[in-house]
């Protein structure tokens, strides 16, 4: 068994993620989207004060590093709990998910994800949504295999730019 940990990311770490890695990732979020039109407006927008942006979602975050022992810090998770009003169900949105290249292709991303779920769990959530960009096939058929569904795929003149996918938790 890896033993892997998530340590909650001090406000330090987190601008460094979110200014280095969720960046671009939230640039191409904002022009899929229609928030911004261009990227030069996205990139003003998210620079301005990026952990203030961040904070301004009304979700609960969660933002963590991954860490294997032995190995120091393997990568970085931001997970949003959401609940749906009308059914009182809570999800936990994987909205931000990265291992460092050298952990990818080895196991460690199920095994992120089943602590993920475990996690879950033990906040008393049974859901579990993300979102994956259409060119990141690998990523969705890593996906399908751990278990999500998908719900929507979103295309543009027949290209799928987002797949929309779930996975229920059983406790």
């Amino acid at each position: 068994m890896l033993q892997m940990s998530f340590i909650k990311m001090k406000d330090s770490e987190l601008i460094h993620a979110l200014k280095y890695e969720v960046f671009e990732w939230a640039i191409d979020a904002a022009l899929l989207s229609g928030s911004c039109k261009t990227k030069k407006e996205a990139t003003v927008f998210y620079t301005k004060n990026i952990l203030d942006v961040f904070r301004t979602f009304p979700d609960k975050q969660h933002c963590f590093q991954i860490q294997l022992d032995g190995h120091g810090v393997i990568g970085r998770a931001w997970l949003m709990e959401r609940t749906f009003h009308e059914e009182g169900q809570t999800e936990l949105r994987i909205s931000y998910i990265k291992l460092d290249e050298s952990y990818q292709r080895k196991g460690f991303a199920s095994e992120t994800f089943r602590r993920i779920g475990e996690y879950a769990l033990k906040q008393n959530i049974t859901l579990l949504s993300l979102n994956v960009f259409g060119h990141l096939s690998y990523a969705k058929r890593l996906y399908e295999r751990l278990g999500f569904q998908v719900v929507e795929d979103r295309k543009i003149a027949g290209k799928s730019i987002a797949t929309e996918m779930i996975k229920p938790l059983r406790s």
